[in-house]
């Protein structure tokens, strides 16, 4: 009676403690699917957006309410020195109000981006050059601002397209594979000419 007592019981305690448990998720198929769903929103880029853009900005400084229509691009189709100058002093740091040279490749980067959307748009300047001293301070406050920030050497920029969408802009800068895309919600979207890389 004790043996067969003491089997039921082991049996019953084998039923009870069992778990089932769910198959997991294949990790693989989970990146796989995400890899494509993100492709699916990259717009295609052809030749054209490739080539040298109009050479017209139309830029809008959101701190000090400076509007610049300019071109930067002379008969020759070379950058125009003086007009690098004035998107470099729209372009200042906020702060400071120091004036850095904006690298010529990032206001190239910028109107392809300004073509692309529309070249009668504005494009909204949020943050051009910073200082070491205003990055600094931007790191004090937030984890996410980089120490050796492409901002403090002029070859970075975010911005904001009034009535256009932040993803969109994100997904087609990215696209152009010319440096670095970030992208921050309801705010604006980063570009700089660095590696190419994307967050």
């Amino acid at each position: 009676i004790l043996i067969v007592c003491s089997s039921l019981f082991s049996f019953r305690g084998r039923r009870h403690f069992k778990v089932k448990t769910k198959p997991k998720f294949p990790l693989r198929q989970l990146l796989t699917i995400s890899f494509l769903l993100f492709f699916c929103f990259v717009p295609r880029i052809t030749h054209e957006d490739l080539l040298t853009p109009d050479g017209k900005l139309s830029l809008f400084n959101i701190h000090t309410n400076e509007l610049l229509n300019i071109s930067y691009l002379n008969k020759a189709g070379q950058v125009d020195q003086a007009a690098i100058s004035s998107i470099s002093y729209l372009l200042r740091c906020p702060d400071t109000n120091e004036v850095h040279a904006i690298d010529p490749k990032l206001i190239l980067m910028l109107d392809r981006v300004q073509d692309y959307f529309g070249k009668d748009k504005t494009v909204d300047i949020v943050c051009g050059y910073r200082s070491p001293y205003y990055n600094q301070l931007l790191r004090s406050r937030s984890e996410g601002v980089a120490r050796f920030s492409y901002h403090m050497k002029g070859e970075a920029v975010d911005i904001d397209i009034p009535n256009t969408s932040l993803s969109e802009m994100y997904h087609y800068a990215w696209a152009l594979h010319q440096g670095g895309v970030g992208f921050y919600p309801d705010k604006f979207i980063h570009i700089d000419i660095g590696p190419v890389r994307w967050w």
